[in-house]
Formats: structure tokens, sequence, C-alpha cells
């Protein structure tokens, strides 16, 4: 075999690092054009549903009591309808501002304080498009999201801040020192989020609503949380707030506790195996109410419908998903043995 010489050698060298250099090149031009296609992407989800969004202003007399931001979901030949939070809604006039800079007053048909949403209806020459409704329960942790909201006030109208999901499923507390819960199932994400911002819609790549905006916490050393109720708890409710009804959240009529509140439990003469340290156990029973004739005195729930009941806030978030007349299937421990029973909400 003959010997490569050193000149040859520095050669092969430099041919191998000049290959190596332009792969390393390319690369990174192939990461920058795709980024420059991912932004783009972005730019013409952003255009295609902004005009979606609007302001709104509470007005007394002439002082605006409160800000928020809503979109339109819904567009009539004469009459067009938006979602926002209930709590951006006052008693007052509402004001409703377009992508356009087109103002006109919003006739509030139905709202529900326990869910935080409201439906409002303006005409239809004020309402240049309505966004697409997508579905929350198909989203998941990582994916990219956006939000379009007017932070502060109109002023700052049709703001963009971009994301992704953090979580799902989330138990929201109205305060961050207290443990009563005001938003099951809530969605976490990371986009910019302020005053203003509630009742604004969180956008899916597709630019389709997974969510609405409605608070996040704020404290010095958090950052980036925010959350939006599932859209998939408001489609249920839509006709019965346009018609300007109430909605009335079944209950089981129970009084519960968890398997771990071994003082509670005692407090009822409830013994159970020891083995059982999971789930919400039965202490009262309303009469007349869903469980009664249904669920007993000392029965373990484990699971509603597919959702494993670990504490009494996962009873509760189930039955927000549902309406009367609907049927759930509840899975309980009785006298050591496991049974299923279906209960027809009402």
């Amino acid at each position: 075999m003959k010997k490569m010489t050193n000149k040859e050698f520095k050669s092969t060298i430099l041919i191998i690092s000049s290959f190596f250099v332009g792969c390393l090149i390319g690369l990174l031009g192939m990461h920058y054009l795709l980024s420059l296609g991912s932004n783009h992407n972005l730019t013409k989800t952003i255009n295609k549903v902004e005009d979606s969004v609007v302001s709104i202003e509470s007005i007394d007399n002439i002082d605006v009591e409160s800000t928020g931001t809503g979109f339109i979901y819904k567009k009539g030949l004469k009459k067009a309808y938006i979602l926002t939070n209930e709590h951006v809604i006052d008693n007052s006039e509402i004001e409703v501002t377009n992508s356009k800079g087109e103002t006109t007053y919003a006739k509030v048909l139905g709202k529900d304080e326990a869910l935080d949403i409201a439906v409002l209806e303006i005409d239809s020459e004020y309402a240049p498009k309505a966004a697409k409704l997508g579905n929350s329960n198909k989203v998941v942790v990582g994916e990219d999201i956006f939000v379009i909201s007017s932070p502060l006030s109109k002023k700052y109208a049709n703001t963009v801040t971009k994301g992704i999901v953090s979580g799902i499923n989330r138990t929201v507390p109205s305060d961050l020192y207290s443990n009563e819960g005001t938003l099951f199932g809530g969605i976490q994400f990371d986009a910019s989020v302020n005053p203003g911002s509630s009742g604004g819609p969180l956008f899916n790549a597709k630019g389709e609503v997974i969510g609405i905006c409605i608070m996040k916490f704020i404290r010095e050393e958090i950052e980036g949380m925010a959350f939006a109720i599932p859209i998939d708890q408001v489609k249920p409710n839509l006709k019965s707030l346009e018609r300007g009804k109430t909605i009335e959240k079944p209950e089981l009529g129970i009084t519960m506790v968890e398997v771990t509140n071994t003082t509670e439990l005692k407090k009822y003469n409830i013994k159970l195996d020891s083995d059982y340290n999971k789930g919400v156990v039965v202490l009262e029973i309303k009469e007349g109410s869903n469980a009664d004739k249904h669920l007993k005195k000392g029965d373990l729930i484990k699971q509603i419908d597919k959702k494993t009941i670990l504490e009494t806030d996962d009873v509760k978030e189930v039955l927000q998903m549902h309406n009367k007349g609907e049927t759930i299937q509840i899975k309980v421990i009785r006298n050591k043995k496991e049974k299923t029973i279906s209960i027809t909400l009402k």
C-alpha cells in the first residue's frame, strides 16, 4: 500500500473539513428558511382571524368602568354574536370596537357567573368576520398557541402574543392563597396576557379558538402562568345564553370528602378498608337529588365517566362538563365490591 504524503494528507483533511463546514452551513440555512416559513404561516393565520376579535368597554355615563376583549363566533345576515368573560360585563352600557376601529353598542343576551362567560349581540355590519371554534379536548401540552387581545385598553387592540400550551385540565383558584377552585379543566399557557386581555380568544396554530382567556397568576416570583376556559365547556351553553336563559349545572346532591380525611370519616362513622387510599367518600345524600336512591353513605367514588376521582374538585369538574338530561357513569366501591352506577342528571 502506497504511503500518503504529508501534502496529500493535508489536502484530504481540507476536503473533509470543507465538507462538514458545508453541511453545517446548509443545516443552519435550512433552519433559517424553515423559521421564516413558520413565521410566514403564523402571520397568514393571524391575518385570517384578527378581524374576529373585538375590544369591549363597559360605560357608565361617560366613564369606562371596565375593559376587556371578545370575539365574534357567529355572524348572520342581521345580527352577530360575541363571546367574552362575564366579569368583563358590568350592568352599564357595553361598547364594542372592531378591528377596523368602528364602535357600536352591544346587547347582553346572557351571562353566567360560574362559567364566567357572556354572549353579546351586535349588528352584522360591525362584524367583519367570525372565528372558527375548535376542539379543546384535542389540545396537547407543548402545542403552539397565540392570543389576540386588547391589553389595558382598546388603544392596544389586536395585540398578538404567542407561546405554547403549558398544561391541561388545571383546577385554578380565584386566589393563590385560597383553596376555592373557580376554573375546572383549564388550559394553562405561557403567552403574555394583561388586564384587558380577559375574554380574548386563545387560538391554536390553525387559527381555531380553543379557549377564552380568563386570568393569570400575578406574583413577583411567578412568570408566564395564564389560563383559559376550554371552548368545549362553553359550546354546549351557547344556545341557552343566546336566548337569555340561565345555565343550571347539575349537582349530585352529596356531601363528600377525600378518603384520606380520616377525621371526617370517623365523625360520620364510616369505616373503609385500609387498602383504599384514593377516591372520594359519600358522607350524606340530599333527598330528591340526583344521587338519591343511586349512591349510598360510605360509597367510595373511584371514577366518573373516564375521569379518575382523587379529590372533591374532580367530581365538581365532571359535573361542570355536563348538562341536565345527560347520563354519567359512576364507578364506586360498596361493601368491598366494585359497582358501576348510571345516573341521568336532572
